[in-house]
């Protein structure tokens, strides 16, 4: 086995994972979730991933594996740190044209690989990735990692720190540390509550996208510098609700699915005013109703365990008509 091929593998087993639970699962809550009636062929995945890894154990790693090793054994060592790449600061207010928006949020918005699901995050510094918990739950012994078509590469993360819990209706946080800043990437600033009918953006990966996306075979075929697209979906800010123990849910109508969990929720002014996390779906109307945990609450957590952030100012402006 080459060293790429098995790296390339191990990748295409998790993401497999994910795409044989997308395919028999139907109407559940959570944005990231399981099914019962796959558990035979995900087992199957696993073992085959399992024995992958002892491979590699036994001799068999590619330069990338080594890297990430590295990056375990570095540990809490990683400072935050700017280096010398020049991010711009998004948290100004001033409203963005499409492109513009395009742009940043291709190298804002990563896809985020696990041992038992697929998800979305964003930067908020130059090598921290911001996600929910529910997308890397499971996943930390066997290693997470991250790409994007701006990345050009993967590169397995380490779990930082993540909220008590992630249960629906409670702080549903992770973030996740590189071992250094990705060149071409961009960090987006943080809001607070968003005011109703403002527009809004969800920006990730939702499953049932990106399995049609050819740069994903591209992926799995074993060309690493391949990514699927990021889906972006317009939509407005419906309320804003608090609820007793703290939490402010944002329900919108920008379109989300699974694979959008953990990925922002943002405004005209590139600002994340939310966190993408859970649908429910209403039976007798069928209806979906799309949630995001709020800026406010994303900013609370960080602030509670020492990590820095960039914090949106002023008000985002009128969309501008092109």
């Amino acid at each position: 086995m080459s060293n790429r091929s098995f790296f390339i593998t191990i990748l295409a087993l998790l993401l497999l994972i994910f795409l044989a639970k997308e395919f028999f699962s139907h109407q559940k809550n959570r944005v990231d979730y399981s099914e019962d009636s796959t558990n035979l062929l995900i087992t199957a995945l696993q073992n085959e991933r399992s024995r992958l890894e002892k491979a590699e154990k036994q001799g068999c790693s590619s330069p990338l594996v080594r890297e990430s090793i590295d990056i375990k054994e570095m540990g809490a060592s990683v400072p935050f740190s700017r280096g010398n790449m020049a991010l711009p600061n998004y948290g100004d207010g001033s409203t963005k044209r499409s492109e513009e928006l395009t742009k940043l949020l291709d190298a804002a918005v990563v896809l985020i690989v696990g041992n038992h699901s697929l998800g979305s995050g964003f930067f908020i510094t130059p090598n921290l990735i911001v996600t929910n918990r529910h997308v890397v739950d499971g996943s930390e012994k066997d290693g997470l990692w991250v790409t994007s078509r701006s990345m050009k590469k993967v590169v397995k993360c380490e779990l930082l720190t993540k909220t008590r819990s992630n249960q629906i209706m409670q702080p549903d946080f992770a973030v996740l540390r590189l071992p250094q800043g990705v060149t071409g990437s961009a960090i987006l600033a943080i809001t607070n509550d968003p005011p109703r009918l403002l527009p809004v953006i969800a920006a990730g990966f939702p499953g049932v996208v990106v399995q049609t996306d050819f740069r994903l075979k591209s992926l799995l075929s074993g060309d690493p510098s391949q990514a699927p697209e990021t889906v972006l979906t317009p939509g407005e800010v419906s309320v804003v609700q608090p609820q007793q123990n703290g939490i402010k849910l944002i329900i919108h109508t920008a379109e989300i699915s699974p694979g959008n969990s953990g990925g922002p929720l943002i405004d005209r002014c590139g600002r994340a005013v939310g966190v993408n996390t859970f649908v429910r779906k209403a039976s007798a109307a069928d209806s979906r109703i799309l949630y995001a945990l709020s800026g406010y609450n994303l900013q609370e957590f960080l602030h509670s365990i020492g990590i820095k952030y960039t914090a949106a100012t002023g008000t985002c402006g009128n969309s501008i008509n092109e």
